[in-house]
């Protein structure tokens, strides 16, 4: 029973390991996703003021 408990334990901690990597990730493209966008819509706000 120890050996499927510690197994189970591997197997959990690698799958929080992934999807937290993931995470942050996803987070980080959001993040810039974000920022361009920002950029761009000032960028072209400026241009339409002259």
């Amino acid at each position: 029973m120890s050996v499927i408990v510690a197994a189970t334990n591997v197997v959990v901690g690698y799958g929080l390991a992934v999807v937290t990597k993931n995470l942050k990730i996803r987070v980080a493209f959001t993040i810039a996703s974000l920022a361009k966008s920002y950029a761009l819509r000032r960028l072209f706000a400026a241009g339409k003021m002259r």
